[in-house]
């Protein structure tokens, strides 16, 4: 899974690559999924369990599941492992997501959210993970990301933003 910069006219747009997963894949991965309490990366008990669901299938069922499960889904690990993008942002299910390129500024991705309940469940997801509650009655919080403590802002629901649910990511450079 890579990112690269391509120009559009005047513009930059990164786009980027994931690994589609085949249906019985997401199906098994779904399998091993129920059968485990999984909130953190065990990858020997989750290959165990994908060993007894789909001998064979093992290491693709643990990367799909690092992937969509325990990682960022569709914004890691492309952009998450691009040293020059500082910030990852989602101000509604209807742009595209942007990135904060160190070089280049503000430059949109071909990462999309289908709706605003993809969106809020993602939001949800990542947020839950963290070992914190968002919902309507809570739509603001901010937490910390393993595993290298970048920091996500999320919202949820229109009484935060007139476009429902958002997100911005603050990547800590490794370089500094």
């Amino acid at each position: 899974m890579t990112c690269t910069l391509d120009r559009e006219g005047n513009r930059y747009i990164m786009r980027c690559a994931r690994k589609r997963y085949s249906e019985e894949v997401r199906r098994r991965a779904e399998e091993v999924i129920s059968s485990l309490d999984i909130t953190a990366s065990n990858d020997t008990k989750i290959l165990e369990a994908a060993r007894k669901v789909a001998a064979g299938m093992e290491k693709e069922i643990l990367e799909y599941i690092r992937d969509n499960v325990l990682g960022l889904g569709p914004l890691a690990p492309p952009l998450m492992s691009v040293p020059e993008v500082e910030d990852i942002s989602v101000v509604s299910f209807r742009e595209p997501v942007f990135v904060y390129h160190r070089d280049l500024g503000y430059i949109p991705t071909d990462i999309t959210f289908q709706s605003e309940v993809e969106l809020a469940e993602f939001i949800k997801s990542i947020v839950e993970r963290s070992g914190k509650q968002i919902s309507i009655s809570d739509p603001v919080v901010d937490v910390s990301l393993p595993p290298d403590g970048s920091r996500l802002q999320a919202t949820l629901g229109t009484s935060v933003t007139s476009e429902g649910p958002s997100l911005a990511i603050r990547k800590f450079r490794k370089d500094l």
